[in-house]
């Protein structure tokens, strides 16, 4: 996020492609490991993201509506969301 310098506060805007059907990445950020890893099974993308401690992640989903999104197995209020510190679970249903 360019208003929060640091790594304090970051985004995570993925791009699901269609032929790819799973990515693993991690980053070493100042402040702490970035972990994003998610995995396509038949209509329902998992999605495991690490956010340091200290630190939040602002989720932007703009190509889902919020009625195809569950977070650590509830329902979200919205398809951007804000995730605290710690390993949260996105599943996201494709139809």
């Amino acid at each position: 996020d360019e208003t929060h310098p640091g790594f304090k506060k970051f985004l995570l805007q993925p791009t699901f492609l269609p032929d790819v059907n799973w990515i693993e990445t991690s980053y070493e950020s100042v402040q702490g490991m970035i972990k994003s890893n998610w995995k396509q099974n038949g209509e329902t993308i998992v999605w495991s993201v690490t956010v340091p401690k200290g630190t939040t992640a602002k989720v932007i989903l703009n190509k889902f509506n919020k009625n195809q999104i569950n977070l650590n197995g509830k329902p979200v209020l919205e398809n951007t969301f804000i995730l605290d510190e710690g390993k949260a679970s996105i599943k996201i249903k494709l139809k």
